[in-house]
C-alpha cells in the first residue's frame, strides 16, 4: 500500500493567488510561495518574512517565456531576504518566487543548499535545457554519504512541492497527446498532465480541427 502523505497549506492572504506555504508531513521541508508583486511587503512583514524567507534557502524564480510556457531560474541562498534584493533589480521577468526551506533551523547549511541547488539545476537541465536559465550546473560540493542520503530524501520533497504547486520542472517529459482510433467514432484524446493553473513548464495541447469529440483528463503520476 502507498504511503499517505499530508500537505498542509496556508493562505496568507485568503487566496491562491496570494502567498502561501505548503508544509509535508513527516518531513521538515517547506515551501513559500510569494508572488513578484507582494515581495517587498513579505521583506517588511517581520512574522511571514522570518517565516518564509530569512532562512537557508534553495529557490526556483518563475518567468514566462511564451503563452503556457514558463521558465525557471534555480539557486540558493543563506538568506533569501537578502539574495531577492539583486534579483528585483537585475531579473525584470520572473513573477513568482517558490522558496524551500526547512523547519528545523539547524538543518541545512551552506554545504547543504550548495548540494541541493547542484542536484536541483543538473536535473532541470537534463529535463528542460531550453527552459532553465541557469547557465552552468555548480559542482557537487563534498558532503558525508550520510548528508548526501538525507538531502536526496529532502530533494525528492522539494520534488514533490514543486509539482503539488504546478511546476514540472523536475518531472519527466511526457507526451500531451493520444490518439484513439475506432471503426465508427474517430477520437483525440488530449490529455493535459497538469490542470490548467499558475506556472506549468507544459504546453497546452493543440487543437485539432478534425477533432469530432473532446475530452478532457488529469491525470497523477504515482510514485515508484
Amino acid at each position: 500500500m502507498a504511503k499517505t502523505i499530508t500537505i498542509t497549506v496556508q493562505l496568507f492572504d485568503a487566496t491562491l493567488q496570494g502567498r502561501r506555504s505548503l508544509r509535508l508531513s513527516g518531513s521538515t521541508c517547506r515551501l513559500g510561495i510569494v508572488p513578484r508583486d507582494m515581495m517587498k511587503d513579505t521583506l517588511v512583514n517581520p512574522k511571514l518574512n522570518e517565516f518564509m524567507l530569512a532562512k537557508y534557502s534553495f529557490y526556483i524564480l518563475l518567468s514566462d517565456i511564451s503563452t503556457g510556457v514558463y521558465g525557471v531560474y534555480i539557486g540558493k541562498a543563506r538568506s533569501f531576504s537578502d539574495r531577492v534584493a539583486s534579483h528585483l533589480r537585475d531579473k525584470p521577468n520572473w513573477h513568482t518566487a517558490l522558496v524551500f526551506n526547512s523547519s528545523d533551523p539547524g538543518f541545512l547549511t551552506d554545504t547543504e543548499i550548495n548540494y541541493l541547488e547542484h542536484l536541483g539545476i543538473k536535473l532541470a537541465k537534463e529535463l528542460y535545457p531550453e527552459l532553465t536559465e541557469n547557465a552552468v550546473i555548480p559542482t557537487k560540493p563534498a558532503i558525508s554519504p550520510e548528508r548526501e542520503d538525507e538531502m536526496n530524501d529532502f530533494f525528492d520533497d522539494i520534488r514533490l512541492l514543486t509539482n503539488f504547486y504546478g511546476c514540472t520542472i523536475f518531472e519527466e517529459p511526457v507526451s500531451c497527446e493520444e490518439t484513439i482510433s475506432s471503426p465508427e467514432i474517430p477520437l483525440t484524446l488530449s490529455i493535459p498532465i497538469e490542470p490548467e493553473r499558475e506556472p506549468s513548464v507544459r504546453i497546452a495541447p493543440l487543437e485539432n480541427e478534425n477533432m469530432k469529440q473532446f475530452y478532457p483528463f488529469h491525470i497523477t503520476k504515482p510514485q515508484g
